[in-house]
């Protein structure tokens, strides 16, 4: 076949490709190849490009593999990190020596990208390939360093400046089981501005000038990995906008570790409500929001009625069973916003975020009634007093805490199972 779209029609295209994506094809300066995803891979196009690479006629290429080029000094390990590739339906990237119909080798760098029916399955492969073997870089030198990038155990990436992927070795698309040209808002979980953040500063350095953060991805079964980066600019050339070259390290392990002892330090084992110690933490905060921010917080203290007789009639175990339950009622009960804390044995306390005295008393009424309703067939019917005050800028953490605690007593003093307003 000869010139024009002779060419891409003769090659079996899809006929939904418009005369203008068919000129680019043809006329971009990049060798471009497609293959069916039929069994060998047969060629069913090449452009002019890769024609003149390779010494072939577009004749001599279709209906035939690709491992035609291969030679005595193809790399093997690239050969199967390929094949891999795409039997796993990911991009490749790739350098390896390939071999001209004139015998003469020469050093390619190619990419390849599945392309999927409706069914989500290849039908075809693109690959865009460059002879690199006249590059500055030295061919046994780039050979080498690329492979190194491959075997390295650290994930090693780059992108450009829409943070697309421009290389990404074996380490990193096997972590995240992705393919290579993604697009790194499509592989970041959550907000992407933290991750553009740090790496638009390692972009506005000089080259020696690294950018350092832990930033979450999508991993293998969609589970969160935290992966360390450090990033810093690069220059591909004196026309071209900086790239990021970025070193990962997998500190997904050390993250949950450290989350769990977090949260072990900062729950109350028996009810996993948040104990005192994070109770305090918070009531220091939200007493600065309402000194500082204007904010309102209220603050409920309740405590079982009679529970001492509860253990000393039934034992510890029941006892345990009867704050268990009361934690399980309060939690339901409260807004998530809200923070609920057992204080110590049978008390607990709530901090009511953006609430008024109005919707606070109301909250502790509710509580009570709920926990009214608790019956239990070995100590019967719960009952709780209730403390309740709003936190003020005019009186020190102290002050409020021991007028809802005196609130709460008083509660106790009129009876039992009532709620007390100060």
């Amino acid at each position: 076949m000869t010139g024009g779209t002779q060419e891409l029609a003769g090659a079996d295209m899809p006929d939904a490709i418009s005369d203008a994506i068919r000129m680019a094809i043809r006329q971009i300066w990049n060798s471009l190849v497609i293959t069916s995803a039929d069994p060998g891979y047969p060629v069913i196009y090449a452009n002019p490009a890769f024609c003149r690479m390779t010494g072939y006629e577009l004749h001599e290429l279709v209906g035939r593999s690709l491992s035609m080029l291969q030679g005595p000094e193809t790399d093997p390990e690239v050969i199967a990190h390929l094949s891999k590739s795409i039997r796993e339906g990911r991009g490749f990237d790739g350098v390896a020596y390939n071999y001209r119909k004139t015998g003469e080798r020469y050093l390619v760098h190619w990419t390849v990208t599945p392309v999927l029916n409706d069914a989500g399955e290849p039908q075809y492969y693109v690959s865009i390939q460059s002879d690199i073997t006249d590059k500055p870089f030295g061919l046994n030198s780039f050979s080498a360093l690329y492979k190194a990038l491959h075997v390295i155990p650290e994930p090693i990436f780059t992108i450009d400046t829409d943070y697309t992927l421009t290389f990404a070795n074996v380490a990193f698309t096997s972590l995240l089981r992705c393919r290579q040209r993604v697009n790194l808002r499509d592989l970041v979980v959550g907000d992407f501005a933290v991750a553009a953040q740090l790496l638009e500063q390692a972009r506005a350095g000089n080259a020696l000038a690294t950018a350092r953060g832990i930033v979450p991805f999508r991993g293998l079964d969609e589970e969160i990995c935290y992966l360390d980066l450090t990033a810093c600019r690069f220059d591909a050339g004196p026309a071209a906008e900086a790239d990021i070259i970025v070193v990962a390290k997998d500190v997904t392990l050390h993250i949950l570790q450290n989350r769990e002892l977090s949260e072990a330090a900062s729950t109350d084992l028996l009810t996993r409500l948040l104990n005192r110690r994070s109770g305090e933490a918070l009531l220091q905060h939200a007493h600065v929001q309402v000194k500082t921010q204007g904010a309102q917080a209220a603050l409920v203290m309740c405590d079982l009625d009679r529970f001492k007789d509860i253990n000393d009639i039934h034992g510890h175990l029941v006892g345990d069973r009867a704050i268990q339950r009361v934690a399980r009622v309060l939690r339901i009960e409260s807004r998530r916003e809200d923070a609920v804390v057992r204080w110590g044995g049978d008390e607990f306390m709530i901090l009511l975020f953006d609430t008024d005295i109005t919707a606070a008393t109301e909250f502790a009424e509710r509580m009570k009634v709920v926990i009214e309703e608790q019956v239990d067939p070995q100590y019967g019917r719960l009952t709780m007093s209730f403390g309740v005050a709003m936190l003020s800028p005019d009186r020190s953490l102290d002050e409020t805490f021991a007028q809802v605690d005196s609130a709460m007593y008083a509660a106790k003093d009129q009876g039992r199972n009532r709620v007390v307003v100060v």
